[in-house]
């Protein structure tokens, strides 16, 4: 388990994949990432999750290529 100081808030996350704050809560609120919902409301995230989210996928790539 991810000790939570690792974890990254909403505009530190936002800032770290070069998005703003508003585009990541969107994508969480989407389901396209994962993020730890404190009680307080704020949102934490793992880097490596912010990372798979900017690593593009094989089958993103053919859906592109078949255009």
């Amino acid at each position: 388990m991810t000790p939570l100081s690792a974890f990254l808030g909403t505009t530190e996350a936002a800032r770290y994949i070069g998005l703003s704050a508003a585009t990541l809560r969107r994508y969480y609120d989407d389901g396209e990432i994962a993020a730890v919902q404190l009680p307080s409301g704020r949102l934490k995230f793992r880097p490596e999750d912010l990372d798979a989210l900017m690593t593009p996928s094989k089958s993103a790539g053919r859906s592109a290529e078949a255009s």
